[in-house]
């Protein structure tokens, strides 16, 4: 499994803001919890490579501006 870590957490909140959705939103549409995208948001959690594919999609913007991948051994899935 790989993990990503956020590049910039400004950058999600700043897309969702854009985007013109709520985090409430936002997540059942990534279909992922609210609690999970606010931590991914704020830095506080590494999402798995689905979810951040996910999201990517969701912003249209690629992977890597968003996210780095990270070696398994960085910690515990998301």
């Amino acid at each position: 499994m790989t993990l990503l870590k956020t590049r910039d957490t400004d950058l999600l909140v700043a897309l969702r803001a854009g985007k013109k959705v709520s985090i409430r939103k936002a997540a059942l549409d990534l279909a992922i919890s609210k609690s999970h995208l606010a931590d991914i948001e704020a830095g506080n959690r590494q999402p798995s490579y689905d979810v951040g594919l996910r999201i990517a999609t969701y912003y249209g913007v690629s992977l890597g501006a968003l996210f780095e991948e990270l070696p398994l051994e960085f910690g515990a899935p998301a």
